[in-house]
């Protein structure tokens, strides 16, 4: 008995007081210690934290988006027992836009039941910001992962009536794609002098105001003049028998959207801007300029003309000057050109509507948007099985003003709401919209206090 083990050792509670000791100072006071007297740096995900053992707290590991911050606690937790603030995302992600202004959030979001208060009484308590605070969406520690897009409801929870709280919206109310989703209001040109562009609703014929003449049905009649035009052209300019929407309409290196329309890449194959040759050259206007069209047509008067009458002299003490020639008065050929080429069938006017500044002739600027829907996203390459005209009516459309989108029910003749068992793609909201608007942050965000959390630069490469 002198010799068993409970002799040589401390009491099982001694020896269970010690462990306790020993836990609490390696995995408590030790990270907060190193924590409180760490040198504050900007870290980076080339270089771990100060803060000593940190990682014991780890419930799991984080985000493949943030995986480069495993052993870097302290970039995201900057004050201990406290949750992630938003200033502290937006170290990194300053050019994230909130999904709407603060207060329309706290106005437009629905009542919480009594439970949901409560928890948020009790998240409040540990310095967790509310429902519209970035951890409340994008949670940690859950695993090597992608973030998973919203669920319907997520979305719903505001939008679904959102016009009973929000009585001064333009929004519609939306809470599921196939049921309750307002029209595709597309953001256009509709006039001349518009500066800014206009939402449409894409309700019957709906027209917008590019300020170009382009009749969609004459360049894609596959028996007509222009389908002959790229023939002649041939495979080797890119085109077929006839032209095609692909041959105007560039896919961008994604495929998810389209290059904008070019002159030079797109038209003048086929509308040469070409006004004059001199010998084996062909002198070209430079198109999107109308000061240097006017210019080069002026100039192009002052080249030597033949006489009017072979042999005619000038009278009277010019005679001895030589011939008559049209051109030696005030050069008039130049404003034949000009209104020539402004013409309904001139190199400008046949695309371009007129329109005179003063006393200078001119066009109508040119509106052709980049985005039609500002508030949601399309993406083309998941839908090249389908034919263009499946959503857009360009072989029927005799005139630019046809606002060539397609309205809603084209889209529900696949797509329906998440639960919809009878469609094709069951379509959550984050199929099309994204939460954060790439507009920048609004006026309103919390500004940034960079001295006092953790910058972290962007990983190299």
């Amino acid at each position: 008995a002198g010799f068993a083990l409970a002799v040589a050792l401390p009491s099982k509670r001694v020896m269970s007081w010690v462990a306790v000791v020993v836990i609490l100072l390696a995995f408590l006071f030790v990270p907060i210690f190193s924590h409180l007297t760490r040198e504050k740096v900007e870290p980076d995900y080339s270089e771990t934290g100060q803060v000593v053992f940190d990682a014991s707290w780890s419930t799991g590991d984080l985000s493949l988006a943030h995986h480069g911050l495993e052993d870097n606690c302290e970039a995201c937790h900057v004050a201990p027992f406290e949750a992630v603030k938003d200033e502290t995302c937006l170290t990194c992600h300053q050019d994230l836009a909130e999904h709407a202004p603060m207060d329309l959030q706290n106005t437009g979001r629905a009542t919480f039941s009594i439970g949901e208060d409560f928890q948020w009484m009790v998240a409040a308590g540990f310095g967790k910001e509310g429902p519209g605070g970035c951890v409340s969406c994008h949670v940690e520690h859950e695993g090597a992962v992608r973030m998973e897009p919203p669920v319907q409801a997520f979305c719903a929870d505001c939008h679904d009536g959102m016009d009973t709280r929000l009585t001064d919206t333009d929004l519609g109310n939306a809470a599921d794609f196939g049921e309750d989703h307002p029209q595709f209001r597309p953001t256009v040109w509709t006039k001349p002098g518009n500066i800014t562009p206009t939402r449409v609703m894409l309700d019957g014929k709906a027209q917008e105001f590019s300020g170009l003449l382009f009749p969609h049905d004459i360049h894609l009649d596959p028996q007509g003049g222009v389908a002959r035009m790229a023939a002649s052209l041939g495979a080797s300019q890119g085109y077929g028998e006839a032209l095609v929407c692909e041959d105007c309409h560039t896919p961008t290196r994604d495929e998810t959207a389209f290059e904008p329309i070019s002159m030079e890449e797109n038209c003048e194959a086929c509308h040469s801007l070409v006004y004059d040759r001199v010998g084996p050259i062909f002198r070209t206007l430079q198109h999107g300029s109308v000061e240097q069209m006017l210019a080069d047509l002026r100039a192009s008067d002052r080249k030597s003309h033949q006489p009017v009458v072979t042999g005619r002299n000038r009278p009277g003490e010019f005679g001895s000057d030589g011939l008559y020639f049209q051109n030696f008065g005030a050069p008039n050929r130049s404003f034949v050109a000009i209104n020539r080429a402004m013409s309904s069938d001139g190199v400008c006017g046949a695309c371009h509507i007129p329109a005179a500044t003063g006393d200078m002739p001119g066009v109508t600027p040119v509106n052709l948007p980049d985005r039609f829907m500002l508030h949601a996203f399309f993406d083309h390459d998941a839908h090249k099985q389908e034919e263009c005209s499946t959503c857009h009516e360009a072989e029927a459309s005799d005139t630019s003003r046809d606002l060539l989108m397609p309205p809603i029910a084209i889209c529900r003749d696949c797509h329906l709401g998440e639960e919809a068992r009878e469609a094709d793609v069951p379509s959550t909201c984050a199929m099309c919209h994204t939460y954060h608007q790439k507009d920048g942050v609004p006026a309103d965000h919390p500004q940034l206090a960079p001295q006092q959390v953790a910058a972290i630069s962007r990983k190299p490469g």
